[in-house]
């Protein structure tokens, strides 16, 4: 009779198992959209402000360092 019953038992553990997965999943995947979201925000707001003349003096200095060449 014992075995009649893990039998009964078995696929409904088996069951909750598979959904108790799938919604741990899903919950994972919606976190990482928030994630991306969120950085791409931040990423507009940085772009967005206002540069302060250290800022532009940083960026011109950089872009001449583009032109250079490194003697081989």
């Amino acid at each position: 009779m014992g075995r009649y019953v893990i039998l009964l038992i078995a696929p409904l553990i088996i069951g909750v198992s598979i959904a108790v997965g799938v919604v741990i999943i899903d919950g994972l995947r919606q976190r990482l959209c928030r994630m991306d979201v969120h950085r791409a925000v931040l990423e507009i707001r940085r772009r967005d402000r206002a540069l302060s003349p250290a800022d532009l003096h940083a960026a011109k200095q950089s872009a001449d360092l583009t032109h250079r060449r490194i003697a081989s």
